[in-house]
């Protein structure tokens, strides 16, 4: 069924002046607030329903679905019945996406040209459809903006009328130009009133505040870093030239390049042009460098090398034709102030000369701010269509422009990533140096790499011994010199370091911390990309740089500490030897009167040696100093020597221990440490059990290896505690008078030699009161034969007569 475009109106409360909109029309609004939505939308759909159109909207945040049905509910009662008829479809975005199966662009703009045929078949007028875009902060943005502009060539010949829906405040300089470009008419909400606008001139200029110009001598052209349309201004100039006057072009060094490519392309003799005073062609690069004074520009560069020639072709030729990126230097330089100056400049001189200005911006200029945008729009005249994602489609030929407009992301993400995983491996400053070194070489391209940090005697470069200059910057921003005489006029202590260009990046974590040198031997200027990864991979280095740091006075501090203690240990560990020494020849000359006395002392000696032992044990582990004499050993003996190391401290608490190990249990082991482990843990034991308390010793194969169990009914382990048990310094609660003794070392200690020894140790608790179970288990030998079982129990009242002889002479020593 074929029907004739005869259009469709908006006549809606709210819409003033609106003009009449023929289908295939693709229109965009932008709003600030929830209720501008509303206002336009609701009349939008509204009206498509009273024409006899089939509706779809497909809403997004702001304005959920509910939101949209209660909303139109309101001025329509029937709207329930229409949804029923089929007439009007609202959907979520993710569920219409979902639903439709649509991937791509092409898929989705399928789906919508399905609809329209079956709202033509069900004879409805045509397809009304409205979207939001929540792609603004979701990072789809370049595939979004590609699909908006098919968009807009497929529903060109269709009886379709569309409306796109933007967040103003969430559009960067260069997205709003994308909408732009992909639309017909774009509509603006101003105190409650739409405006229907449809130039991009007359969209910034509305923003701006500002009348809409009504001449067109000095024009703007924004474009991205693949739309460059050298071909454009070429045949622009050229068109110029073949009237009879002059033309010329002040531009980027790779622009200027261009352009000469495309005029010689087309025809042009651009030495006989140039000759003739016909084709000025000036590198914007050199004039912004002897004219930027940050901010702002000096005159006199610009009208020796800009103005004078052009003044004598315009004496030769009467007008002139002229394409400049010099203002976009500025704005890429962030002076967009410098940038508004030198556009008045070029005003006060396009109302005395006949010269027609078009100036070339790169959307990347703007970094984000929608602020200058708008004010660089306004200082013209007019906007010059330039190229959207379709047109550089077209001119990057079969080259897909989705992939090509998100590359560049791509690469940026995958540098810094590759740089963060290497930066990452440095522990010390000595290391990070080189990681820092090899990858800004690799990601930069640089001849020279600097990383100078800070230190107490001052500042030094970890890259290289070799003397390099200090460069401290007074600002936080980073600078970049393209030209050994901007290097020279910043930072003349680099001249002895030969470098033709450089970039120069304060380090900033919490303060700064170092400061990053590039160094080229060519030169060089980096681009906004460029300076972009730099800002980033500077910012991971300066947290490499603070991690570094920190994990160097740690560790210094660590040496420290453990030097410290293997003092304090071996300073305490000289005078106990005499002491015992002094209590064994008391016990060797009888002085039966002194026999409490005398236990006392060789009591509290033995266990202050045993504590000392500990402190020495732990700082020989921290500085690698332990060796295991690792020989296989039978376990039975092993803990038979941790019990007779306890065994004072199980008499005095009064505590029934009951031993049970399987036989033939051998482990590849340091007896002599591994009975300290096992003496350590029943000891913890001993000393958190009550008087007259349970200790319960088992052993028994387990996966692969063997598990010993050291089981008490006593005091328990808070859930707090657990987690932390193994770690040095951390004790249960203890009374007052601290009767139980000892420094929280004895366990931290035993982990240590377990997982030497390649095994494991975990602590088990119920809580409070109701005991506590350690499972340490080591890898099992099975090259030893042993006899039958080893059992045993002990009170401290009566032996067990059946345990084994090992088990049953520690046992019974004290009884």
């Amino acid at each position: 069924m074929q029907h004739t475009a005869t259009g469709t109106t908006l006549r809606a409360s709210g819409v003033a002046s609106l003009p009449q909109v023929p289908w295939g029309e693709h229109l965009c609004q932008f709003y600030r607030t929830t209720q501008d939505l509303t206002d336009l939308l609701v009349p939008f759909f509204v009206e498509g329903l009273r024409n006899n159109e089939r509706c779809v909207w497909v809403t997004a945040e702001p304005l959920r679905t509910d939101d949209a049905r209660a909303a139109l509910r309101a001025v329509l009662p029937d709207l329930v019945q229409r949804e029923r008829a089929g007439q009007i479809e609202l959907h979520d975005y993710t569920d219409w996406y979902v639903k439709h199966g649509a991937r791509g662009a092409d898929e989705i703009i399928a789906c919508w040209l399905d609809r329209e045929a079956e709202a033509l078949h069900t004879g409805h007028a045509g397809l009304r459809i409205s979207g939001n875009a929540p792609f603004m902060q979701s990072g789809q943005w370049p595939a979004f903006s590609a699909y908006e502009a098919r968009c807009h060539r497929a529903f060109a010949s269709r009886r379709i009328l569309a409306l796109c829906s933007y967040a103003l405040d969430q559009c960067t300089p260069g997205r709003l130009l994308d909408v732009l470009r992909a639309h017909s008419i774009a509509i603006v909400r101003d105190r409650g009133r739409s405006h229907a606008l449809r130039s991009a001139t007359a969209v910034m200029a509305f923003l701006a505040g500002e009348p809409e110009p009504s001449r067109c001598g000095h024009t703007v052209e924004i474009f991205g870093e693949l739309g460059f349309p050298g071909d454009d201004i070429a045949r622009w100039l050229r068109a110029s030239i073949d009237r009879g006057e002059a033309a010329g072009a002040i531009a980027r060094r790779t622009h200027l390049e261009r352009i000469r490519k495309e005029l010689a392309a087309i025809g042009v003799d651009i030495d006989d042009e140039a000759a003739r005073e016909r084709l000025v062609l000036v590198d914007a690069d050199r004039v912004f460098a002897e004219s930027w004074s940050r901010p702002g520009f000096r005159e006199m560069p610009v009208i020796e090398q800009v103005l004078v020639p052009i003044a004598r072709a315009l004496d030769r030729h009467k007008r002139i034709r002229f394409y400049g990126e010099l203002v976009d230097r500025f704005a890429a330089a962030g002076d967009c102030d410098g940038a508004l100056e030198l556009e008045r400049w070029w005003q006060r001189l396009l109302a005395q000369r006949p010269i027609e200005l078009r100036c070339g911006y790169q959307v990347a200029s703007f970094a984000g701010s929608l602020e200058d945008l708008r004010r660089v729009c306004t200082a013209h005249d007019a906007m010059v269509p330039s190229r959207g994602p379709v047109e550089a489609e077209r001119a990057i030929a079969e080259r897909d422009l989705l992939s090509l407009a998100v590359q560049p992301i791509r690469d940026h993400l995958m540098t810094l990533q590759r740089v963060m995983s290497e930066l990452g491996k440095a522990v010390t400053l000595a290391e990070l140096g080189g990681i820092v070194d090899r990858e800004c070489r690799d990601a930069f391209h640089a001849a020279r790499v600097a990383l100078l940090a800070g230190h107490d005697n001052g500042w030094r470069d970890l890259v290289s011994e070799r003397p390099f200059p200090i460069i401290v910057p007074d600002g936080d921003r980073p600078m970049h010199f393209a030209t050994a005489k901007a290097i020279g006029a910043a930072h003349p202590e680099l001249a002895p370091a030969s470098l033709q260009a450089a970039s120069v990046v304060p380090l900033l974590a919490r303060e700064r911390v170092g400061v990053l040198v590039l160094g080229y031997d060519h030169e060089r200027e980096l681009d906004i990309a460029e300076q972009g990864l730099l800002a980033d991979v500077a910012r991971q280095i300066a947290h490499a740089v603070e991690r570094a740091r920190l994990h160097d006075a740690t560790e210094a501090s660590s040496r420290a500490k453990d030097e410290f203690l293997a003092m304090l240990g071996h300073e305490l560990r000289n005078p106990l030897a005499p002491i015992l020494t002094a209590v064994q020849l008391m016990r060797l000359r009888g002085a039966d009167q002194f026999v409490k006395e005398r236990s006392v002392i060789e009591r509290q000696t033995t266990h202050l040696a045993r504590l000392v032992d500990d402190l020495l044990d732990i700082s020989r582990i921290a500085r690698g100093k332990i060796e295991l004499q690792r020989r296989p050993t039978e376990l039975a003996s092993i803990v038979a020597q941790a019990l007779e190391q306890v065994s004072p401290a199980i008499d005095e608490r009064g505590h029934e221990v009951q031993v049970r190990i399987s036989s033939g249990l051998a482990v590849d082991a340091d007896a002599a440490r591994l009975a300290q482990v096992f003496a350590n843990v029943i000891g913890n034991a001993v000393k958190y059990t009550a008087r007259g308390g349970r200790i319960d010793v088992t052993a028994r194969p387990s996966s692969g290896g063997v598990a010993i169990v050291v089981r008490d009914n006593g005091r328990g382990i808070d859930a707090e505690l657990l987690p932390r048990v193994f770690e040095l310094f951390v004790q249960g609660e203890q009374g007052m008078d601290r009767a139980s003794g000892g420094l929280g070392i004895g366990l931290g200690l035993a982990r240590r030699l377990v997982e030497m020894h390649g095994g494991t140790i975990r602590a088990d608790s119920d809580g409070p009161g109701c005991g506590s179970a350690f499972t340490i288990e080591l890898p099992r030998i099975t090259d030893l034969r042993r006899p039958a079982p080893v059992t045993g129990e002990r009170s401290a009242c009566e032996p067990d007569r059946d345990h084994a002889p090992v088990v049953a002479a520690v046992m019974n020593r004290r009884l």
